[in-house]
């Protein structure tokens, strides 16, 4: 009777597998022996003979696992002997897991820290209830593209208008940071807070900790004073008092009541350092004269959007309210109004950056990976004999891939636990690098989130290198592998392709990386070299706010002020001393329209803006910024009565005087609170205000009795280090008024170097992937190269033995190794051609196609991948041809 086919096949299978486990341990012992006394005659003692047979079959035990597993095992047993039995492997080979694990450790910790700071600035939502419904506003001219950098300024009027009339908006809030002076007992101390209206409690869904926040009641003017305090400095100026609620806080001499305690967790989208108080805009004392005017632009404004409402309907509604007010009250051109979603705006400008740098830990990631593929196709050319034996007794290809994949695996959960303890270095090391650059910067680290992106990264790091070496060596020849006779064979034609395929890879991934990395370390070199326009070598800037309760009237402040530089100049050490506001590269900026007189009128609104700046006499002498034509200021400019005057920058001369005279012009100035003409008395050379990579700009300056303010910062020369002064100007500030703390006290250099952060953050890390992508390609190369050697021994010595010199195998293991060496560099080149415009908005006076830069980097990859192949090919060269034709 004929059995059904797929029965009949069944049943044989049957008979097949038990009579391979009962066979099988007269088969693989014969297999061992005669593995065994091969190797034994080609020299060894016979017991390390038989010791390395076994231990190259993979013992007798795992033999019979495969049968059990024919016969029926479960699939999470044989994966739990699959896990096992991996691990011994590992544990047998330590040298190639601790090369293997650190390789990759190190990719995979740099992409972790590097998702670690994604998952905190871009993918993580903001920390408040519904985040997704709170966007930013403000306003641009029609022609100015795209969104205005955050933050956008509004006057506290327009805003008061917005809130009232605009329906797409559940509530809306106002905002504006404020240092001010903690008094009292104690010594005063600088503590950062902000002006802000009721609505932006509301606006961000908050709740406080103690007390109440604050409410519509609280913004009239006639509303008494009060404050709502953060945590930190609860608990650190007042112990947690839990009756601190109704108790009196003095700001800058000023009786505020403590209504409410806010929690630490309530954190402004954009502050740092964190907010320690919250006071009413029209209850503050400083900007009591200038917050109805509408041409005072201050606050931040954000809102949050009814339920079922966009973004470009309330961009829409706005955008009329906006252009009726600047009809009503006359203040010039239209208005476009732009509302955008309060994440993305807070993260746009440094989200390019981090999806870049994401990309390039990722190349690195890959690199290692084609290095351990690499290894694993070596591994798997000794391992040899163990798998053809299993195949041999009945083990299936999809057996065998499937535990040479779980190694894999195995080794690369490993890597990725060796790479979080590298994540939490990287991460310290981002946050000291980046703590001015990045949003939420205190909120970056390795939680729970990035451990499960650092396992899943793992995971398929495993397989992506271990698939390769494990379809490879699973479909292996039987018939080839025991005629091969031994682990020395000479490597199949297609394992060896794969091998060079690799190194390709590496090759052109590090090439992309290090002309990425060329090109941002260029530019940052280049911009370090940009003169700011004035000297800020040796001197000491301070900022001092003096309180509105006390210094009520110009005169006051001014009075202040003079007495103030004449006591620092005098000071031992200091060689000239000056006060201005703003300084450049501060985050405070004034600027003002102006029109030159007696020329044709420029409707209100569209006149050119200039940076203003209100300075002491000897300013320019401080600074160090040339005087071009004229003259600088003198005490007499400052004199009450005295006729008004400008210097203007060099741009301003350039762009309006070409063809005359800027000396003794007239500038109409729409200063604060009302316009004024002041003459043109002389020239200055142009300085940069915010960036060393910024354009020139139009820039006036004043004497600071014309336009007074509270505010305003010290600038010292100093004879020798600028550090050495700090104290001595604290003591001078003490003696004139006691109650005043000056603020941020450094040298000025230091904001120069800080504004370059974001520059330096970008060029450093990237840097340091391409030196590490650098490294990891190097020693692929030398591996690849170094094993391909030791496998050609035979061959070299038979080479040599029928004439050939030892500079023939020299240059011919160095051809060989730079033929595939250039290929990977010729396809990194047109990846890396094609790559760099994504790096073309971040580079100051370097193109993106840079030839120095793709010259060098080429020569200096081609130059250390010659090294690297130069020394396995100079051992190659001192082969002994009577020990390598005994080497098989």
């Amino acid at each position: 009777m004929k059995f059904f086919p797929p029965l009949r096949s069944f049943a044989s299978g049957i008979f097949r597998r038990s009579r391979m486990e009962s066979e099988m341990d007269t088969e693989l012992r014969s297999h061992i022996e005669a593995y065994g006394e091969d190797l034994a005659r080609g020299g060894l003692p016979r017991e390390e003979a038989m010791r390395r047979a076994r231990m190259e079959f993979g013992g007798i035990e795992r033999a019979k696992e495969e049968c059990r597993e024919a016969r029926g095992v479960t699939f999470l047993q044989s994966l739990a002997q699959d896990i096992r039995y991996g691990l011994r492997m590992l544990r047998k080979s330590p040298g190639f897991t601790a090369v293997a694990v650190l390789t990759l450790a190190l990719g995979i910790g740099a992409n972790t820290a590097i998702f670690s700071v994604v998952n905190s600035v871009i993918l993580q939502p903001l920390p408040f209830s519904q985040a997704n419904l709170l966007v930013v506003i403000g306003e641009t001219s029609p022609g100015t593209p795209g969104f205005p950098t955050f933050p956008s300024y509004e006057s506290y009027p327009n805003f008061l208008d917005w809130q009232n009339q605009a329906r797409s908006f559940s509530a809306m809030g106002a905002y504006q940071y404020s240092d001010m002076a903690l008094t009292g007992d104690a010594e005063p101390t600088v503590i950062h807070g902000t002006l802000a209206s009721s609505g932006i409690f509301r606006t961000l869904g908050a709740t406080p900790l103690l007390g109440r926040a604050l409410e519509p009641s609280d913004d009239a003017k006639s509303a008494s004073r009060v404050v709502v305090i953060g945590e930190q400095l609860w608990r650190g100026q007042f112990g947690a008092d839990p009756h601190i609620v109704g108790k009196a806080l003095q700001l800058d001499r000023e009786a505020f009541t403590v209504i409410g305690v806010m929690p630490a967790s309530f954190r402004f989208p954009d502050q740092s350092p964190p907010v320690e108080f919250w006071i009413p805009i029209e209850q503050s004392t400083s900007y009591t004269n200038f917050i109805d005017y509408r041409s005072f632009y201050y606050f931040i404004t954000i809102g949050r959007l009814r339920p079922g409402v966009s973004a470009a309907q309330a961009q829409s509604e706005l955008g009329i309210i906006a252009n009726h007010l600047v009809k009503q009250f006359n203040l010039g051109a239209p208005v476009v109004v732009h509302v955008a979603n309060l994440k993305k705006l807070i993260s746009g400008n440094v989200q390019p950056v981090l999806l870049i740098l994401f990309g390039a830990v990722g190349f690195v990631v890959l690199i290692a990976c084609a290095n351990i593929a690499n290894l694993l196709l070596a591994r798997a050319t000794r391992r040899g004999k163990e798998i053809a034996v299993r195949l041999a007794l009945g083990a299936r290809r999809s057996r065998i891939f499937r535990q040479l994949l779980t190694e894999s695996v195995l080794l690369g959960v490993c890597s990725g636990a060796a790479g979080v303890a590298v994540a939490y270095g990287g991460v310290a090391s981002i946050n000291a690098l980046a703590s001015a650059q990045l949003p939420h910067v205190r909120a970056i680290r390795v939680d729970g989130w990035v451990l499960v992106f650092t396992f899943a990264i793992s995971i398929a790091a495993g397989v992506l290198f271990g698939f390769a070496p494990a379809w490879q060596s699973s479909g292996l020849d039987l018939t080839e592998a025991f005629r091969e006779g031994s682990q020395s064979s000479t490597a199949g034609v297609r394992r060896q392709w794969t091998r060079n395929a690799l190194m390709i890879v590496e090759i052109a991934l590090a090439f992309v990386l290090l002309i990425g990395s060329g090109l941002l370390l260029k530019s940052l070199n280049r911009l370090t070299e940009v003169a700011p326009g004035f000297d800020p070598q040796h001197i000491l800037k301070a900022d001092v706010a003096l309180p509105q309760s006390q210094y009520t009237t110009p005169q006051q402040r001014t009075t202040f002020f003079r007495q103030a530089v004449m006591r620092l100049k005098a000071l031992p050490g200091v060689e000239d001393a000056a006060a201005a506001l703003p300084i450049p590269f501060t985050v405070t900026t004034l600027g003002y329209n102006f029109s030159v007189e007696g020329r044709p009128p420029v409707r209100p609104g569209q006149e050119p803006m200039a940076l203003t700046h209100s300075v002491t006499p000897d300013y320019f002498r401080v600074m160090r910024i040339p005087l071009l034509r004229g003259r600088e200021f003198r005490e007499s400019d400052s004199v009450s009565g005295a006729a008004n005057v400008v210097i203007i920058g060099e741009e301003i001369a350039r762009s309006f005087f070409a063809n005359q005279d800027p000396i003794g012009q007239k500038l109409k100035i729409r200063g604060f609170p009302a316009p004024y003409v002041s003459e043109i008395i002389g020239i200055v050379g142009d300085v940069k205000d915010k960036s060393l990579a910024e354009a020139p700009q139009y820039m006036l300056y004043v004497p600071y009795t014309q336009e007074s303010w509270r505010m305003m910062s010290f600038v010292l020369r100093a004879k020798g280090s600028p550090s050495s002064l700090a104290d001595a100007l604290r003591g001078q500030i003490q003696t004139l008024d006691g109650s005043l703390a000056l603020q941020d006290v450094r040298p000025l250099s230091s904001l120069i170097h800080d504004s370059e952060g974001s520059e330096r953050f970008r060029s450093v890390l990237l840097g340091c992937f391409g030196a590490l992508a650098l490294v990891l390609a190097i020693v692929g190369i030398y591996s690849v190269i170094a094993y391909t050697v030791a496998q050609r021994t035979h061959e070299i010595g038979i080479r040599m033995a029928l004439g050939a010199e030892p500079s023939d195998v020299l240059f011919l293991v160095i051809f060989q190794g730079m033929r595939t060496v250039l290929v990977g560099i010729a396809i990194g080149l047109a990846a890396a051609l094609a790559l760099s415009r994504l790096l073309q908005g971040f580079l100051y006076n370097v193109g993106d196609k840079d030839a120095t830069t793709f010259t060098v980097i080429g020569f200096l990859l081609t130059l250390v991948a010659l090294l690297a192949c130069y020394i396995p090919a100079r051992r190659a060269m001192r082969v002994d041809p009577m020990v390598a034709l005994r080497h098989e």
